[in-house]
């Protein structure tokens, strides 16, 4: 499959996220929108990095539920 032709399966809309949000919000936004991963660009629109759901659960795996509280930019993945 072409690039193109997921673009328009899927769209083109790129949903962000603040590096200072928790990552309960983040679940909730990738939850919302149907998707795997969310990119991570702080308020002058520079990127941070991207959290995917494998950040998550990693986090999860290693700090258990306390990683919902933890904020974004300290699981994403750079």
């Amino acid at each position: 499959m072409h690039i193109a032709a997921v673009l328009k399966r899927k769209g083109t809309q790129v949903v962000s996220i603040a590096p200072d949000r928790t990552i309960a919000e983040a679940v909730s936004l990738l939850t919302k929108n149907a998707i795997d991963a969310v990119l991570v660009l702080d308020s002058s629109g520079d990127i941070h990095g991207i959290l995917s759901e494998r950040d998550i659960v990693n986090g999860l795996s290693g700090q258990g539920a306390d990683a919902l509280n933890q904020r974004v930019d300290a699981l994403l993945t750079l």
